[in-house]
């Protein structure tokens, strides 16, 4: 049966050993066929034959068949297999109450701990018309796992419940001449839920039905205290809520809404915009074209969008942002930042580590900067509030105000400017030398200070260029405070 070539003489052999399918060795040369003959009915015979004798081992071998087997027929005949054992198994755990020894029940519990238990019920709904599409729902109960694999075209819902078992339902639509054709293509479009040890797997196949406009929903739920969610669709939306372990979200295009995770999340999607609620781990947004948006990330945040704009409220660790098109902006950070936008401002509002960020045409403001800050843009005004440590600001062409921090620790740092007004506010009490120069000084281009230990003084640095030089110690000098600005004005004021 596994070795001749003939197929019919193969098929034979099959027939003659049906009597002893309860057999080892039998059911080990019907497993070997159903994995490996390249004869479609010649495997669904062999399931049959393995089904009408369940053991704890079939159950493995069916779900493994029913994730990876290119071929629908013997994939929809080990699915129709699955739920048989089922129906099974939930027979034999009635009658088990009744069987007379401890020994017996205990095998009978273990057969259906491993195979009918694991299996997923599933209801079909009736075909209905919806306007030019056909619709099907399906429905299923899986038993209690910690971890979920989603694979399917189209958008996906998880949502944490406190039931402790899987639920789902999946809508199917599509457009077909009649009702035979539609459920033809449902059934080519057949979603497989299989569980094998704690985790639950769902999948949906493309029926690669031309132009028939299939489109499918996937609902989810879960235990609230699923370990992981790993959803993957070829094109839809995700939705994911309240969840205790880490989620990882892919999708081939559309937006994704994630919410209520206790662990980290990797959120990928190829255009669409992404939003997180509440994220206690370790978060990583990416998107080829969309907006991000994260409410409070407990831990670190990276987040990358190749056209849109990012915002982020509250992040527990470093928080590192790119965008190649929208502004960045970010209330609280407790680590590091680094931020970067080709094309848009960047507004950081409290940051517990040094902060940098640069832009390639817009404005910058900082808030709050006590470790240090390097912040540069091509063209845009630079505003930094109550910062300390090193800070670094160049602008080609625009305005700077520094606004630094009283009686945090100074650095030695450089404000720097093309065309604009630099003004730097100095608490009374730093402890800082200062070097100012305004290389073109005509008109309204000139330095002024509050600080009377603070020289000005007019020199020549060319013919018919006029330059003025500032320089002086505050408070028994410190590190360098170092101000140019090429032509504009430089204001060195007292903090209030």
């Amino acid at each position: 049966m596994t070795e001749d070539q003939n197929p019919g003489v193969r098929i034979k052999a099959l027939e003659a050993l049906a009597p002893h399918a309860k057999d080892k060795d039998v059911r080990a040369a019907l497993v070997h066929t159903v994995r490996n003959d390249t004869t479609p009915g010649l495997r669904v015979m062999a399931i049959d034959l393995l089904t009408s004798e369940p053991d704890r081992d079939i159950a493995g071998v069916l779900q493994e068949l029913v994730a990876s087997e290119p071929n629908n027929y013997v994939k929809m005949r080990c699915q129709r297999a699955l739920v048989d054992l089922e129906r099974i198994g939930r027979r034999l755990l009635m009658r088990v109450v009744s069987m007379p020894t401890l020994r017996f029940q205990m095998k009978t519990l273990a057969l259906l701990l491993g195979a009918a238990l694991s299996l997923s019920a599933q209801t079909f709904g009736p075909i209905a018309k919806d306007g030019r599409f056909w619709v099907q729902q399906e429905t299923g109960e899986m038993a209690p796992g910690s971890r979920l694999r989603v694979s399917v075209i189209g958008a996906v819902t998880v949502e944490g419940r406190a039931e402790p078992h899987f639920e789902y339902r999946v809508t199917r639509r599509v457009k077909a001449d009649s009702e035979a054709e539609a459920k033809a293509i449902f059934e080519r479009a057949h979603l497989a839920a299989v569980r094998r040890g704690p985790t639950a797997t769902l999948t949906l196949e493309e029926p690669n039905c031309g132009r028939c406009a299939f489109a499918a929903e996937l609902e989810v739920g879960v235990p609230q205290t699923l370990q992981e969610a790993i959803v993957g669709t070829r094109g839809g939306e995700v939705h994911i809520h309240n969840v205790a372990g880490r989620v990882i979200a892919d999708s081939a295009g559309g937006a994704m809404e994630i919410g209520g995770v206790g662990g980290a999340v990797r959120a990928t999607t190829a255009g669409g915009p992404i939003s997180l609620g509440t994220i206690g781990g370790e978060v990583l947004c990416e998107t080829a074209g969309g907006t991000i948006s994260v409410d409070d990330a407990r831990s670190n945040a990276t987040l990358t969008s190749s056209g849109g704009s990012i915002r982020a409220g509250s992040i527990g660790g470093f928080l590192r942002a790119e965008t190649a098109g929208g502004d960045v902006t970010a209330a609280r950070v407790n680590g590091r930042v680094t931020a970067g936008t080709s094309g848009g401002s960047i507004l950081i509002g409290q940051a517990g580590g040094p902060v940098n960020a640069e832009s390639a045409g817009g404005s910058i403001e900082v808030a709050f900067a006590p470790k240090g800050v390097r912040v540069e843009t091509a063209g845009g005004r630079i505003r930094l509030n109550d910062v300390a440590g090193q800070v670094y600001a160049a602008n080609a062409s625009g305005d700077i105000q520094a606004v630094f921090l009283d009686g945090a620790p100074l650095a030695d740092s450089l404000l720097e400017t093309n065309l604009g007004t630099i003004v730097v506010y100095l608490p009374a009490n730093a402890r800082l030398a200062v070097e100012a120069t305004v290389d073109f000084a005509k008109g309204m281009n000139r330095i002024e200070t509050d600080f009377p230990g603070i020289q000005i003084v007019q020199g020549e640095d060319g013919p018919g260029l006029s330059a003025l030089h500032a320089s002086g110690s505050l408070n028994g000098g410190g590190p360098v405070l170092r101000i140019r600005n090429t032509s504009g004005r430089i204001q060195i004021r007292k903090r209030q």
